[in-house]
């Protein structure tokens, strides 16, 4: 017999578990150019989460909501504590933050002082991998450090997609070499491309593209 806390529990578990792709996209010095080309070509209809990981100053007051905006029909969105990720939403990390995924939710606290050096595309993605598994997508921009070379071995570890930006297109390539190089990443594409294969990956098509 089906009681009110079978209910509950399924409620619960539905509450707790993701069903559609999250897409990480980190991106630094040099990153604006193609993460505007990128997310001009994605359809807002994507049945996909889409998070931006940008590297700030931690004094400077992030507009990239703003003007991501201006690329794309879907809503963009800063990230806030405790957000629930949608489909066809673009969810931008605020300035002097860091982010975690856990079960459908982005959860923030602030940079540490001790934390000269930035990961937060790593941190970001290492969270990704161990609940969304097959459904993370990485994508790594033009930056100069090597901040998502292990979020995107983990998502690979987990059956996850990795992409980097092809790094003859970037202007700073460190960051997409380090993807490549130590976070093994699956894809190096133009950013045009890129788009393309998330939404290949989106609709389970399968891909030519390397």
């Amino acid at each position: 017999m089906f009681t009110i806390f079978d209910l509950l529990k399924e409620l619960n578990k539905s509450m707790n578990s993701y069903s559609s792709h999250v897409v990480a996209i980190g991106l630094s010095a040099g990153g604006i150019e193609p993460l505007n080309e990128l997310i001009g070509e994605l359809p807002k209809s994507i049945n996909a989460s889409i998070i931006v990981i940008q590297h700030l100053q931690r004094d400077f007051k992030s507009m990239a909501h703003l003007f991501l905006q201006k690329q794309t029909a879907m809503p963009v969105v800063p990230i806030e504590n405790g957000i629930r990720l949608e489909v066809g939403k673009i969810y931008v990390l605020p300035e002097n933050q860091m982010a975690t995924y856990k079960q459908g939710c982005l959860w923030l606290r602030e940079r540490g002082e001790k934390e000269k050096i930035n990961r937060a595309i790593d941190i970001l993605m290492n969270s990704m991998s161990k609940e969304l598994g097959g459904m993370a997508i990485s994508v790594v921009l033009s930056g100069r450090d090597g901040d998502g070379s292990k979020g995107s071995l983990h998502i690979g570890q987990q059956g996850g997609t990795t992409i980097a930006q092809l790094p003859e297109t970037a202007e700073h390539p460190s960051m997409p070499e380090g993807a490549i190089e130590v976070g093994k990443a699956s894809y190096s594409l133009t950013p045009k491309e890129i788009a393309t294969l998330i939404v290949q990956t989106v609709m389970n098509k399968t891909t030519n593209m390397k």
